[in-house]
């Protein structure tokens, strides 16, 4: 089946995830979402209100869903580093980093959000976050 067809389907799991599995089943569609790529475009605007989501994964699912859909780095990098600040969970960071990662060359305006965590005195710190990140 191709992206196109499945999409309504897709948008229903996306709109209908059980309040107790909500987070997980939205990653879920989200990254089927940007598997489809470009024939994703009907649900950019569902997507543009999940970037403002606060759930780092979801918010960064929707980010990665979103690029695939229109690749418009100038939409996307605002929701991206708003989970890099210092102090906020490794899971989170990590989440937007691995996004910011897909993004590749286009992503270049969002390394000094990335920096902090690898120019941090304590060289614990430098020495986990590409690790926490998958690096």
């Amino acid at each position: 089946m191709r992206g196109a067809q499945a999409l309504p389907e897709v948008l229903r799991v996306l709109r209908s995830a059980p309040a107790n599995r909500r987070d997980r089943v939205r990653e879920a569609a989200l990254r089927t979402l940007a598997a489809f790529g470009p024939a994703a475009r009907e649900a950019v605007p569902e997507l543009r209100e999940l970037l403002a989501e606060e759930s780092a994964a979801v918010s960064a699912a929707a980010a990665r869903a979103l690029w695939a859909a229109e690749e418009d780095a100038a939409e996307v990098l605002p929701a991206l580093e708003r989970w890099l600040r210092p102090g906020l969970p490794d899971a989170d960071r990590c989440a937007a980093a691995r996004v910011l990662g897909e993004i590749g060359p286009a992503a270049a305006s969002a390394a000094p959000a990335l920096r902090p965590a690898l120019a941090s005195r304590d060289p614990w710190v430098r020495v986990r976050a590409p690790r926490r990140c998958g690096g």
